[in-house]
């Protein structure tokens, strides 16, 4: 009895070209949307941790803003 998976590639082998690159097109979307949600969760988790995921929109620009500017006092005095 043949796997799951070797029916889905027979399945894909039989496709057009067009439809296979297609459905690889929205593999690699999926996958890279996957990586995404995986890497956000992570990066709350870290935050969590820390006690900076409730902080405030204005708290968060107002750092955003002091480093910048400590950015640019730094890399382009004068």
């Amino acid at each position: 009895m043949p796997s799951t998976v070797e029916n889905l590639a027979a399945k894909i082998v039989a496709l057009e070209e067009h439809d296979q690159q297609t459905l690889w097109g929205r593999v690699v979307e999926l996958n890279f949307r996957r990586g995404l949600y995986d890497l956000s969760g992570r990066y709350r988790e870290r935050l969590q941790r820390q006690r900076e995921l409730d902080r405030s929109v204005e708290d968060v620009l107002t750092e955003l803003s002091r480093i910048r500017e400590e950015i640019t006092t730094h890399d382009y005095p004068g």
